[in-house]
């Protein structure tokens, strides 16, 4: 595959279970979007390829192949080191919910985000749940929060 034009971004999507492979559709139809897929298990690249996405063994060949964007979508219980290793690469990252398994490594996650001058999301489509929408209709009659 050539080097991209500089107009595209190209994001690595860490993991390519149920969560990852939504990434990589979603990106796939984005203008100017191109994901590479690092899954976890190296038995789903093939797939991935066959399916026509570029896949990447690691972030650092994603890396090569011009990802300047991560997406960690892998098992909770990766997410701290995928998360630092996207972050120590200088990669802005999109961390899937939760972000971290405890306040601790969250709190280690930022801070190595501000010592790399890298941005960190965390995504969270809560918003669009009928009971997350219930609760807040409900806030005026429950009274302040503390």
């Amino acid at each position: 595959m050539n080097r991209p034009s500089p107009k595209i971004a190209w994001v690595a999507v860490a993991g390519a279970g149920s969560i990852g492979s939504r990434h990589l559709k979603v990106l796939a139809g984005m203008e100017g979007v191109e994901p590479i897929a690092v899954p976890v298990r190296a038995s789903r690249a093939a797939e991935l390829v066959e399916s026509g996405y570029l896949t990447a063994q690691n972030i650092d060949e994603a890396i090569r192949k011009g990802a300047s964007h991560c997406i960690v979508a892998t098992d909770t219980g990766r997410h701290l080191q995928d998360g630092l290793d996207a972050l120590d690469k200088g990669l802005t990252t999109l961390m899937e919910k939760p972000m971290a398994t405890n306040a601790v490594d969250a709190r280690t996650l930022l801070s190595r985000s501000e010592q790399n001058g890298c941005r960190l999301f965390v995504a969270c489509v809560l918003r669009f749940s009928d009971s997350l929408s219930t609760f807040k209709e409900g806030l005026a009659q429950i009274g302040e929060l503390h």
